[in-house]
């Protein structure tokens, strides 16, 4: 990985309580500081999420994410459902 032009951010879900309390492991924001800033065209991926088996809080009513820039919705997501215990 090239560090000047590729790098990570995780985003757990415990990371930014104290500016959002309601924060879940289900439902969560985190606040990036300091903020990042990019110019030009860049490229976004999700690399991983991790979801206990044991879980089945993602149904066809929450199986979405979005991203958020500056108040406006930029990308909206769905996340495939497996209501299925293995």
């Amino acid at each position: 990985m090239d560090e000047v032009n590729d790098f990570y951010v995780t985003l757990p879900s415990n990371s930014s309580l104290s500016v959002f309390p309601k924060n879940t492991q289900a439902a969560f924001r985190t606040k990036l500081a300091p903020p990042i800033i990019l110019s030009g065209a860049w490229e976004v991926g999700l690399s991983e999420i991790f979801v206990p088996r044991t879980w089945f809080n993602i149904g066809n009513h929450n199986n979405k994410y979005s991203i958020t820039y500056e108040e406006t919705k930029i990308l909206w997501k769905r996340i495939m459902v497996n209501m299925k215990s293995e």
